[in-house]
């Protein structure tokens, strides 16, 4: 049991000095001598927040254009904040250790694919660690803009400024806006949607592409900001806001949807938005085959059909996600699994915000969840995942109680063993034992990878799709999904060495 007695201020050196191993020790000593972890997670956020913007997400290098990756340190937060609820009162800040684990190594992005400073995406430009540069701070805090209208006029110029790329007038509206009364909400569903519908026309043949991800970062500024209190997210705040406009910008597409809409669905909208009728069977099924297999055109149709016909935005948008699930459970490769698991959290955020803003502008956002999983399903038809030859021996049986098959889970998650992880899934979800305990095993297992906040923010928004989803005789495939992608996907890292830190302060997890 670790004893060393910590501050947050130690925490903070750690984590400029990326050292990430004492930042996450220093954060389970905090939690260990009894400092609330919302006052832990802000003090973490406050001290990154500076270096997590980055003055473009696109550079040249030997004369092309290379993508710059965009912060990963406040996903990992939202992702592994979501995972403690599913886990027992000893494991429950696994998670969070997990993501403390990886800030250090997320800082100054820009710097560390310059070869400027020490972490995960230096490592994989091909530099060498240590290099002894500290972080650097690309875009300085603003000063809010309070004037300029009333606060319906800011907000609408916010969104302008965001819209064209002007961080810093964005950013300071914002800030002026986050001391009006009744305006946190207002706020939330302009970042969300900024984030939503800034996102490429295709994958296919770009080197530079956004992968939804500043949606992702949208919902978790959202998420981790209510966790917090809203007067407690400034350096929440400063870490996302200024990103949403940071260049390249990707709004042809939107352009494209506001059109279709236009075009087919005029003077429909309001009518549609007030619709609750589900898909029938048939229509969910025939819906989940082509959007993966069918040409962009019949997507776009089978859409508009759908919505014509009275169906309502949410059940339309989860037919989407089981669709992507599906698919996702099936996958065979390692490498498989990185583009569809960015589309199904970008599905995620789509459906949180339609299920929680009741926007005007939902229908667009159901555009862009379609033509975003037909794209990434087309061009991975391109380059098709190959099948092991003879697939492992499976240690499932018939006769195994539910309790036995939670055991080979967790033991072909450890092994990354896909395929049994899928067959006992599978057969579990065919007993009537508890869905909670199958929540626990599954949380548990994200739970134990370090140095990707892809592993725990998938599962989390995986789970969520389950527990949400109006199409309910379709949500068995999140569960398989997600056992597969948690035994099946290529990992940044499989070592253990922050779960077994976890263990010298709380007691080494099951």
């Amino acid at each position: 049991m670790a004893t060393e007695q910590y501050t947050p201020q130690q925490m903070s050196g750690f984590v400029l000095q990326a050292r990430h191993r004492d930042a996450a020790d220093a954060f389970c000593g905090l939690l260990r001598q009894g400092e609330p972890l919302r006052d832990v997670v802000q003090h973490a956020i406050d001290a990154s927040a500076p270096y997590l913007n980055v003055p473009a997400h696109v550079r040249s290098k030997d004369g092309e254009p290379a993508l710059v990756n965009y912060d990963h340190t406040v996903l990992a937060w939202r992702g592994s904040l979501r995972l403690t609820r599913y886990l027992p009162d000893g494991e429950k800040m696994l998670p969070m250790a997990q993501a403390m684990w990886y800030v250090p190594q997320g800082l100054d992005v820009w710097g560390q694919v310059h070869g400027r400073f020490p972490g995960h995406y230096m490592g994989k430009s091909g530099y060498e660690f240590p290099i002894p540069h500290p972080p650097n701070v690309y875009f300085p805090d603003q000063e809010p803009l309070t004037d300029g209208g009333t606060p319906e006029e800011r907000l609408e110029g916010m969104e302008g400024a965001l819209l064209r790329g002007d961080r810093v007038e964005g950013y300071r509206l914002f800030l002026g806006l986050t001391g009006e009364p009744g305006y946190q909400v207002k706020l939330e569903d302009a970042i969300l949607r900024a984030g939503i519908f800034e996102m490429q026309e295709t994958i296919a043949n770009r080197q530079t592409r956004s992968t939804g991800h500043k949606a992702l970062r949208a919902r978790a500024m959202v998420e981790l900001g209510q966790f917090l209190g809203w007067e407690n997210s400034h350096g929440l705040h400063w870490a996302v806001v200024p990103d949403l406009p940071t260049a390249p910008l990707f709004y042809e597409l939107y352009d494209y949807v506001s059109s279709v809409c236009a075009q087919r669905l005029k003077g429909e909208v309001p009518a549609i938005l007030r619709s609750r009728r589900l898909l029938t069977e048939d229509e969910l099924a025939a819906t989940m085959d082509l959007v993966i297999d069918g040409s962009r055109e019949e997507v776009i149709g089978r859409v508009t059909d759908l919505l014509k016909a009275g169906k309502s935005v949410i059940a339309v948008a989860d037919a989407l996600t089981a669709a992507c699930q599906r698919w996702m459970a099936q996958i065979a490769h390692p490498n498989g699994f990185f583009m569809p698991g960015h589309v199904h959290d970008y599905l995620n955020v789509v459906n949180f915000w339609i299920r929680e803003y009741r926007s005007p502008h939902a229908v667009k956002a159901l555009y862009h969840e379609a033509i975003f999983i037909n794209d990434v399903a087309s061009v991975a038809r391109q380059f098709p995942a190959t099948v092991p030859a003879e697939a492992p021996p499976l240690s499932v049986r018939e006769d195994m109680t539910g309790e036995d098959l939670l055991r080979r889970l967790g033991e072909a998650i450890v092994a990354q063993n896909g395929h049994e992880a899928v067959t006992a899934t599978t057969a579990y979800l065919q007993t009537r034992a508890p869905r909670g305990r199958l929540l626990t095993t599954l949380a548990r297992g994200a739970s134990r990878f370090q140095n990707d906040p892809h592993i725990q923010r998938f599962c989390g928004s995986t789970i969520e799709e389950w527990e949400q989803t109006t199409a309910r005789s379709q949500r068995h495939w999140a569960l398989i999904a997600l056992a597969n992608y948690l035994a099946g996907s290529a990992k940044r890292s499989t070592a253990l060495d922050c779960a077994e830190m976890y263990g010298d302060h709380f007691g080494p997890p099951k």
